[in-house]
């Protein structure tokens, strides 16, 4: 007992004995398997702290780590192998976004909007899926063609004519009034062109491409509205 207050208490961790780690959790550190220097710190990075957790891992969790490539996953592999022990295999969780054909920069950017499942990401529109950050064009087109190939596809977004999202005008001009909490046409057409213009990041051809949209309903700005 005097041993694990000590370690509990201690000063360095130079003086740890392996009965201490043991007794405060840490059992069967990364560190013991023959890694490189990045492969661990990647790991470590991402909270994978021992051998156990990472073993709970599958290859497709791990090659969503930022820095871990094929080379560090062979290594991973390959040292778990030397102890009788390999990653965990996928289950086969049709839900799982981990199931879809789309490439790693497409499902971080969806994982960081905890969109982790099938059913939720089919709960989008495009033009909620294109207003999270890093998530283009490119990236949009993948996962229609991933859903699709499931006989899937995302939400229609409902003909809301009061809403900003109705307006033929691009997701760029869109973030903009929305972090303004410009979210109705109704409060759209009561700013004025020089009010808009200072929005952050609000161009002169955004400005024309939401006067353009909103003639298309018959609709103007406040300082050009018809009489």
């Amino acid at each position: 007992m005097a041993e694990r207050d000590l370690t509990l208490k201690g000063s360095s961790p130079e003086v740890i004995s392996k009965r201490s780690l043991s007794l405060i959790g840490i059992k069967n550190p990364i560190s013991s398997l023959d890694l490189s220097n990045r492969a661990k710190s990647a790991l470590l990075a991402e909270g994978i702290k021992t051998v156990e957790m990472l073993s709970s891992k599958t290859e497709k969790e791990l090659s969503l780590i930022p820095n871990f490539g094929k080379t560090a996953l062979t290594e991973v592999k390959t040292a778990l192998a030397k102890k009788n022990l390999a990653l965990r295999k996928p289950h086969s969780d049709l839900n799982s976004i981990l199931s879809l054909d789309l490439s790693n920069r497409a499902k971080n950017a969806l994982g960081r909007e905890k969109i982790h499942t099938i059913e939720k990401l089919v709960s989008k529109t495009e033009k909620e899926l294109m207003w999270m950050p890093n998530f283009g064009k490119k990236a949009l087109e993948e996962v229609k063609q991933a859903l699709a190939k499931r006989g899937l596809a995302l939400k229609k977004a409902r003909p809301n004519l009061d809403s900003i999202l109705s307006l033929d005008i691009s997701a760029y001009s869109l973030k903009i009034l929305q972090a303004e909490e410009i979210n109705t046409i109704e409060k759209l057409t009561g700013k004025t062109k020089q009010e808009l213009m200072k929005l952050p990041y609000l161009s002169q051809r955004a400005l024309w491409e939401i006067e353009l949209s909103l003639a298309k309903r018959g609709l103007y700005l406040k300082d050009t509205a018809i009489h």
